[in-house]
């Protein structure tokens, strides 16, 4: 479970880019080799700033518009039912109580505890509170999503720029849109809009993990060790303790990369940002700055979300492959889906069209600035955070997952094995998803991705049924979150 506390976000927009070939679908962006040994970066003890925090909205005007027509982003949406013969992830799929908790979407983990209680505890006092039931796979049919576009548009008032949404279920396809896309010209938010999807990308590389387990080229077992060797060692953090699948349900208490000092104050904050935003890193370098500090806690001690787990995770992809982690993804996921929205931007720094502009406030001087942030080298989030998709493909996408498509029956029961989350009560995470019972006794299955101008969450019921993806092109407001979800998936048939 994810908090979002309000607060400044660590990027800002100013001047122009470095030329561009704008993004490349399914491209791999350039990075050292696998063997690469780290000295000590720098120490940095104080707290950093968290590119994936949320903050206090500012008002925009809303501009609703919704449709239910059954079309994907870049063509004919698949019908509901997906059919495949075929084995796991290598050929193309037919196209066919009080909600304390859920202070959703964007830090994982965070130094500033102070921010985070202050965040939850608004949280809980807004949160709806739906009479609690027993649990259930499948919610109340959605008719028409009235109340989920209400809840989006409500989010808008609250001072969230824009919303894109889509839904899937037994009736089919539902698009909506609120508010704008484009502060500067008043464009409205678009239906079918791309967007950087942030810690979602967490789940692509799980799923791609768990395909090479079940080709017995790796187990969960493996220690990073054997795949990474020498890599994680200094400052008592020691590869040989640390398990594949630690490094999935985030137990390995690794520091995150993100909390670091000197790191956040050139790449993420104000002028660090300003200075750097189009830079290309390599993933070694992020690793390195969590290897500066010493481990949180022994490995499988707790849960604790950690950015670095996830880097690693991607650097054994690509250990154990052979080849790019794009690559694996793009043939294992993408292309056997169908995903025609969904890219790595490599070095890229645009988004691909059609898209709207991404906000965030940079600067805890001055709260009430609120900055184009759209582009970035795509190298920052390499592994943990850099893909380009949209709402139709994250829905097709777990739908799939829950639905058997994407893993054989023991990898996907490995993946639902979860682990309670200590620092939000109900909550409880996977390997590279999560799990939360809405009060109405709806269990969702879900992941929450938030980059520096973006806020995004992508839910399922554990029966496949029935999804929904919405987007948040500022990131802040949290709070609105919840009400969304209750809103669709919580919500009477009657509305």
């Amino acid at each position: 479970m994810t908090v979002s506390p309000p607060g400044p976000v660590c990027r800002a927009e100013a001047g122009k880019p470095v030329p561009d070939p704008g993004p490349r679908r399914h491209t791999s962006g350039p990075r050292s080799g696998g063997d690469t040994r780290f000295g000590p970066a720098p120490a940095g003890t104080a707290p950093g700033c968290d590119p994936r925090r949320t903050r206090a909205g500012s008002s925009a005007p809303s501009a609703p518009h919704a449709d239910t027509a059954d079309t994907a982003d870049t063509g004919p949406t698949p019908p509901p039912t997906d059919r495949t013969t075929h084995e796991y992830g290598t050929q193309p799929i037919p196209h066919d109580s009080q909600e304390y908790a859920m202070t959703v979407t964007t830090v994982r983990k965070s130094s500033r505890t102070g921010v985070v209680a202050l965040a939850a505890a608004a949280m809980a006092a807004t949160a709806f509170t739906a009479p609690a039931r027993t649990p259930q796979d499948t919610a109340p049919a959605a008719a028409g999503h009235r109340a989920t576009q209400r809840a989006m548009d409500a989010a808008v008032r609250a001072g969230v720029p824009g919303v894109t949404a889509q839904a899937r279920d037994a009736d089919g396809v539902w698009k909506a849109a609120s508010g704008v896309g484009d502060r500067a010209t008043g464009a409205p938010r678009g239906k079918n809009d791309r967007f950087r999807v942030g810690g979602i990308t967490n789940t692509f590389v799980a799923v791609v993990l768990l395909q090479m387990e079940a080709e017995k080229r790796l187990s969960l077992d493996d220690t990073v060790e054997r795949h990474l060797p020498g890599l994680v060692r200094g400052n008592g953090n020691d590869g040989r303790e640390i398990t594949v699948r630690q490094l999935l349900n985030h137990t390995s208490g690794l520091f995150d990369y993100f909390a670091d000092q000197d790191y956040a104050e050139t790449y993420l904050t104000g002028d660090g940002y300003l200075r750097h935003r189009y830079d290309t890193l390599t993933p070694e370098k992020r690793v390195a700055a969590a290897l500066s500090h010493e481990p949180l806690f022994g490995p499988g001690a707790r849960h604790a979300f950690s950015s670095t787990n996830d880097v690693l995770a991607a650097l054994i992809v690509e250990r154990a492959g052979g080849r790019s982690y794009e690559d694996e993804v793009r043939d294992r996921i993408i292309e056997p889906l169908g995903l025609g929205a969904t890219s790595h931007p490599g070095t890229g720094v645009h988004l691909p069209r059609p898209s709207s502009r991404g906000y965030s406030r940079l600067f805890p001087s001055a709260p009430d600035r609120i900055d184009d942030v759209t582009e970035v080298n795509g190298s920052q989030g390499w592994g943990n955070g850099d893909i380009i998709s949209g709402a139709g493909d994250l829905n097709r996408f777990y739908r799939a997952l829950m639905r058997g498509k994407l893993l054989p029956p023991r990898q996907l029961e490995a993946m639902k094995t979860t682990v309670d989350n200590p620092d939000f009560p109900g909550s409880s995470y996977g390997l590279g998803i999560e799990r939360y019972t809405l009060g109405c006794g709806t269990t969702l299955w879900y992941h929450d991705g938030g980059t520096v101008g973006w806020i995004s969450f992508a839910a399922t019921t554990e029966d496949g049924r029935h999804q929904l993806t919405f987007n948040y092109n500022g990131d802040w407001g949290a709070e609105t979150i919840l009400p969304v979800l209750n809103a669709e998936y919580c919500d009477t048939p009657s509305r």
